[in-house]
C-alpha cells in the first residue's frame, strides 16, 4: 500500500514494474513456487513465479546494505545470459544451470527470466 503521493518520484519504475506484469503471464496470474529456489542470504527473499511454460525468478534484498547471494534452482533452468529485467543489467553467467550468483543493492528487486 501506498499513501497519497507516495508514488511521486517513482513514476518511472511504476510503468516499467506494471509493463512487465502485463507482458509476462507468470508475474500477472502465476503461482508462487517458494521450493524451486534457494538462496545463501537470510536477507535475501526469493520466489519462482511460474505458469504453463514461463518462470521468473523475483529477489528482494530486504537489508539496507547491499548483498551478494547464491541462488540455486530445484526447477528450470537459468539462460546462459541471464538479465535483470528491471532495470535491462545483463548479470554474471551463471556458475552452472542451476547457481547464479546475484549481488542487490540495499532493498533492491530483481527479476530473472528462466529458461523452459
Amino acid at each position: 500500500m501506498m499513501f497519497a503521493g507516495g508514488e511521486q518520484g517513482i513514476e518511472g519504475d511504476l510503468r516499467r514494474t506494471l509493463g512487465l506484469r502485463r507482458s509476462r503471464a507468470e508475474l500477472r496470474e502465476g503461482e508462487a513456487d517458494y521450493a524451486a529456489v534457494g538462496v545463501s542470504s537470510p536477507d535475501v527473499f526469493a520466489v519462482v513465479r511460474r505458469w504453463n511454460d514461463q518462470a521468473t525468478l523475483v529477489l528482494v534484498n530486504l537489508a539496507a546494505n547491499a548483498v551478494r547471494a547464491n541462488c540455486t534452482l530445484a526447477g528450470p533452468s537459468f539462460p546462459s545470459a541471464p538479465v535483470n529485467l528491471l532495470g535491462g543489467r545483463a548479470l554474471p553467467p551463471p556458475a552452472g544451470p542451476a547457481v547464479l550468483e546475484v549481488e542487490l543493492a540495499a532493498y533492491e528487486v530483481m527479476l530473472v527470466a528462466l529458461a523452459a
